[in-house]
């Protein structure tokens, strides 16, 4: 699930108008149905991942979810204050964390992309005043979501949303080390990613140099920088969505990421 701002997931869920008769809406419905069963259809993955999705997206807009995403009534007043967003802040990172609860624990969605930080491409000076704001603002949305997932039971489990949550949190490149002449930092391609919940571990894999910020070869077993090659590896994006495949008990390479898992992330 992604989406701009929470009003955009409030348009996306509500019945549009014209809306259809009923009966005719469900003849439609049936005849989608009785289409998806026929032997081209099922021969084809396209199609029945089609069907599926369709299916799907019917028994939300029926189950009437858009509620658990108008943040703007008096009814989610508490959630506003919890996340930290006023009702004209709905594309703000609190509101995005906030979407993001309510989709995970309402069951609307099993995975959820948010923006919890913007403008942070500066190669200008406003690196110095407006950059570090920003962050913040992202990493109190995350942490408020995270503390959120931790104090809600997952069923009956004994376990938390959040033991059955991983939270993914990274940008696509880094900045660079050094100041430009603008005053800024330009994009580098040593990164850092963010991991918590579930059965990460916590704790930091693998280091910077402190020359230029440069990768450095990362023992995945147990997450230390090492100078032997034999033993290290450059820990690339494929590394960590491996891990999390691996997680969720998907220990094949079906994806073709072409590299192992790093157990070090992961509790044993």
């Amino acid at each position: 699930l992604r989406v701009g701002s929470a009003s955009d997931m409030v348009e996306l869920l509500r019945r549009q108008e014209p809306t259809m008769d009923e009966a005719f809406d469900l003849a439609v419905s049936d005849h989608h149905a009785d289409e998806s069963s026929c032997a081209r259809n099922l021969s084809s993955p396209l199609l029945r991942a089609s069907e599926s999705a369709r299916v799907r997206m019917r028994t939300v807009m029926e189950a009437d979810v858009q509620s658990l995403f108008d943040f703007r009534t008096d009814e989610m007043a508490a959630m506003r204050d919890r996340y930290a967003f006023a009702t004209n802040e709905l594309s703000s990172p609190g509101a995005q964390a906030a979407l993001a609860y309510q989709a995970l624990n309402n069951g609307v969605a099993r995975v959820v992309t948010i923006q919890a930080a913007s403008g942070l491409d500066a190669h200008f000076d406003d690196w110095e005043d407006e950059h570090a704001p920003r962050q913040y603002e992202g990493f109190d949305a995350l942490a408020r979501l995270a503390l959120h997932l931790e104090e809600t039971p997952y069923g009956d489990t004994g376990e938390s949303m959040l033991d059955r949550t991983v939270i993914c949190a990274f940008s696509e490149f880094m900045r660079t080390p050094l100041l430009n002449a603008r005053g800024g930092r330009d994009h580098w391609l040593t990164n850092s990613c963010m991991l918590l919940g579930g059965s990460i571990k916590g704790g930091v894999i693998g280091a910077s140099s402190d020359i230029g910020m440069a990768p450095q070869l990362v023992d995945v077993t147990t997450g230390r920088v090492t100078e032997d090659p034999t033993a290290g590896q450059i820990i690339y994006p494929e590394h960590i969505w491996r891990t999390l495949l691996t997680d969720a008990g998907l220990e094949e390479d079906r994806a073709d990421l072409r590299v192992g898992p790093i157990p070090a992330l992961l509790r044993s």
